[in-house]
């Protein structure tokens, strides 16, 4: 037996030197994290912290075609801005209205930034977007000295109910972009086109947010005009309902 014995772990003994143990796998190389460009968050938040509050303005003054010639045409495309410079301010303009002002959304895009997961790079669109910031060089800004909601109201003598028109009134002043000064301004008048509006109670709500929304439009539109009359040199950035999304466009 003790010869067995011998044989069995000479046999054991053959079988591990035969088959030793697999090498401990390596770990694949970490690949390298991306990270979004502190930049891009800089830049957002200096233009989103630009302030328009200084401006005072009496009469319409044209801009000094010397100062625009030879620029690019990002140069010389404007930032668009909204400051509320009402003296009552009872109730916030509403976002229907400051929304079709503003371009580009520069809230949106910060959250858009903030928003990307970790190590994940923005889309090329919202950096494109963010980066050609620092090519502009100019902001129109719309500065609301008066606004009124559109209402419906029983007029008395005419003994029916009627819309009356949305009213804003603006300075849509051009400012640099580096020093916040104002380089020159038109006053602006937009009213509601009621002509269509129903006057039904039911359809009231409806009808007020939507002449909401026109009027911006409207605002928009007028604002060519306003920017022709004290410049041939300056362009409005093409209106816009969309925007780049973190991510994905």
């Amino acid at each position: 037996m003790l010869w067995l014995s011998s044989g069995l772990l000479s046999l054991v003994g053959c079988d591990e030197r035969r088959a030793p143990p697999p090498p401990a796998e390596l770990a694949p190389a970490p690949s390298p994290v991306k990270t979004t460009d502190p930049k891009l968050t800089e830049t957002l938040s200096a233009w989103i912290n630009k302030d328009w509050s200084a401006f005072r303005a009496t009469r319409d003054e044209k801009c000094d075609a010397e100062r625009f010639a030879g620029l690019p045409a990002d140069a010389r495309t404007l930032v668009l801005a909204v400051h509320d410079a009402r003296f009552e301010k009872k109730r916030l303009l509403a976002l229907d209205l400051t929304d079709a002002l503003t371009q580009p959304k520069l809230h949106a895009l910060r959250d858009d930034l903030a928003l990307a997961a970790p190590g994940q790079t923005p889309s090329a669109a919202l950096t494109d977007e963010v980066e050609s910031l620092a090519k502009r060089r100019f902001v129109g800004v719309f500065h609301i000295t008066e606004h009124y909601g559109a209402e419906r109201v029983f007029r008395m003598d005419r003994s029916r109910w009627e819309w009356m028109p949305g009213t804003l009134v603006a300075w849509f002043a051009v400012h640099d972009a580096k020093s916040g000064a104002a380089l020159c301004q038109s006053l602006m008048v937009v009213k509601n086109d009621v002509t269509s509006a129903p006057i039904a109670a039911r359809l009231k709500s409806d009808t007020r947010e939507r002449l909401g929304r026109e009027l911006g439009r409207d605002v928009r539109a007028e604002a060519r005009r306003a920017l022709a009359r004290i410049s041939s040199e300056l362009e409005l950035p093409e209106a816009t309902g969309n925007r780049a999304v973190a991510g994905r466009k």
